[in-house]
């Protein structure tokens, strides 16, 4: 038997509409989702196809639950991804917006190395006349090796006082000093470093064990220094068999007091 939801009236199982006031009545039971037959709810199988009826509810509302939980995770996802597009958008206008920093170009520095001078370039000669070897003798960039300190001048030549000045070993013509012939002997080169670029050339004489004095002009500075070569001095042999040696040291382009001298040294080759 039906009852009418509206009314309230009693209608026969197989009424449709209640005769009372023509709502359309629902089945009482459960309807079968195979065979549309009217199933009573206290029944779990359809009477006609043995369709699961009751089942069909709680299969529904888990259908229906995992839909829910699935527009909730898409919805997530869509936010997660809107925020990292407007966040990745607003960090390109930012990187527009900042200001270019760009390193400064590389001046490459314009390095030119002059060609050696070959014009000085001399070729080698079995036999070099004096005034060659004196001017060879004095090369400022020769790499020397100092041996045996001189100093300042410690001498002059009364007749020139202010053209020659030297040294003299120890007990010449009763003058006080601190050397011996063996330290005016044993080396090659007499070394002087000037205060100022000279005007001239420059004379070595020497005198020793009462000979008289030997005189070697030609002798020319390179910059600010000169180098007397000893090998090449007139009366060499005799100069190193010497025991008394008086050294002068003529400038005769301008005055020593206008030229002073920094060092002096006694040089070998290193």
């Amino acid at each position: 038997m039906n009852v009418c939801q509206k009314c309230g009236a009693e209608m026969t199982e197989n009424e449709k509409f209640c005769t009372n006031c023509g709502t359309v009545l629902k089945p009482a039971g459960n309807v079968c989702t195979n065979c549309n037959n009217v199933v009573p709810e206290d029944l779990n199988f359809c009477t006609e196809c043995g369709t699961a009826v009751n089942a069909n509810q709680p299969v529904a509302k888990q259908k229906s639950k995992l839909s829910k939980q699935h527009w909730i995770v898409v919805i997530i996802c869509s936010v997660i991804a809107v925020v990292a597009l407007v966040g990745w958008f607003m960090w390109q206008m930012g990187q527009r917006d900042a200001p270019q920093i760009t390193s400064p170009p590389v001046e490459t520095p314009d390095i030119s190395i002059p060609s050696p001078d070959t014009s000085t370039l001399q070729p080698q000669q079995t036999e070099t006349s004096t005034e060659d070897a004196l001017q060879q003798s004095s090369e400022p960039d020769k790499d020397f090796m100092r041996m045996f300190t001189l100093g300042d001048f410690v001498i002059h030549n009364n007749d020139a006082p202010n053209q020659q000045k030297g040294w003299c070993t120890d007990g010449a013509d009763g003058i006080s000093t601190p050397w011996n012939a063996r330290n005016f002997t044993t080396y090659r080169y007499l070394v002087l470093e000037l205060g100022a670029e000279p005007k001239g050339d420059f004379q070595f004489a020497w005198y020793g064990n009462n000979n008289s004095w030997t005189q070697t002009d030609g002798f020319r500075a390179q910059g600010r220094t000169v180098v007397f070569d000893l090998t090449s001095i007139k009366g060499y042999q005799e100069y190193l068999q010497s025991s008394e040696i008086f050294i002068f040291i003529g400038y005769y382009n301008d005055s020593w007091n206008d030229m002073p001298l920094v060092d002096a040294y006694f040089a070998r080759d290193k």
